[in-house]
């Protein structure tokens, strides 16, 4: 997950940050936390969410790539930190224009339950599914009005937050707004704008898992010896491992290419054919790492289930795989499927 502006040192020094300060057994101790606080104070005292975002707006400045890098690596690391949530609420209040402080935010990633309006800067209803609200600051989503999609912040101290987790046990919950007055800014793009960043970053914390999946069940396989010789030699063990491989390679590639298209067109289509190729290669890998581990992959000691359990999650999140093959079928349908196997980056018709 790399491109040419990209310094070649910056990826093996996001990997060893992550790998120090996300032990195992950190992972697993977040999960009776809400957050993990002194975690989470070196990922901002570093500006790490705030990556992609120019120093003018309080950023740190950087490019998306830089940003995806580090999602790889928190993502390999199973970090336990709203980052992709930050870094995308921070983006859409940059991408208004306004200064981004360093706050913990989160996204409402919108789901059909949701009933929030909005009206003449006061917010009323209920949004569900939402990461990390109960330790956020405010959650930004984009709503319609009357001149246009805008761009909504809501003061999470003056909601009511309803705690819940996903399969991870990271914080999922459900935000009830009663007449909170919210900031309202007109949104510069189109209103899926937000959606696609949040759901490109989710790829990006998925590939990286996915990486480390293949190599832990790879190194895994090569020690564990089973009738006198490594289970990795045996050729029902090594399908798994290719498998791995193979579903680790394709959802960088697909992050890759989503990213190219992204800085063309914020909402490309590449954004969720990216989620559902990394959708469908987490179900195969998290299948096949198991079968090559045996029990030992649920046991909590063991990094696997940190890794399987949140990829599970992610799936569910930022487009469902019926959801965006509904979508990109609907797409194929009224263009063609010639378009979307022959367009160059960012050429192709955003559903």
């Amino acid at each position: 997950m790399t491109s040419q502006d990209v310094d070649p040192s910056f990826a093996p020094l996001m990997a060893q940050f992550f790998r120090e300060q996300s032990p195992p057994e950190r992972v697993s101790a977040a999960e009776q936390q809400d957050l993990d606080e002194s975690l989470w104070a070196q990922v901002t005292e570093m500006g790490l969410p705030l990556i992609g975002i120019d120093e003018t707006l309080g950023g740190s400045g950087g490019s998306l790539a830089e940003l995806l890098v580090v999602l790889e690596a928190a993502g390999r690391a199973s970090a336990p930190v709203p980052l992709a949530e930050t870094a995308t609420a921070s983006w859409a209040l940059a991408h208004t224009g306004a200064h981004v402080s360093g706050d913990l935010l989160t996204v409402a990633p919108g789901d059909p339950r949701d009933t929030l309006t909005v009206t003449d800067g006061v917010a009323t209803g209920v949004v569900h599914g939402v990461p990390w609200a109960r330790v956020a600051t405010h959650t930004v989503t984009v709503v319609a009005s009357g001149q246009g999609p805008v761009l909504v912040a809501i003061p999470l101290a003056s909601a009511t937050v309803r705690a819940g987790y996903d399969l991870a046990r990271q914080p999922k919950d459900m935000v009830s707004i009663d007449a909170v007055p919210v900031a309202v800014s007109p949104w510069p793009g189109t209103p899926n704008e937000l959606t696609a960043r949040l759901t490109l970053l989710r790829g990006a914390l998925m590939a990286g898992a996915l990486e480390e999946v293949a190599d832990l069940t790879r190194q895994y396989v090569s020690e564990r010896v089973q009738f006198g010789r490594p289970v990795g030699r045996f050729q029902a063990v090594q399908e798994h491992v290719v498998r791995l491989e193979q579903q680790a390679t394709l959802a960088l590639l697909a992050v890759n290419r989503a990213a190219a298209a992204a800085e063309v067109n914020p909402s490309a289509l590449e954004v969720k054919l990216m989620k559902l190729a990394t959708n469908e290669g987490a179900r195969l890998a998290v299948r096949a790492a198991h079968q090559a581990h045996g029990a030992i992959g649920m046991t909590q000691e063991y990094r696997l289930q940190l890794l399987t359990r949140r990829l599970n999650s992610w799936l569910g999140e930022a487009g469902t795989s019926s959801t965006l093959a509904s979508e990109i079928g609907a797409v194929a349908t009224e263009r063609g499927i010639a378009p979307l196997i022959t367009s160059s980056a960012g050429t192709m018709e955003q559903a």
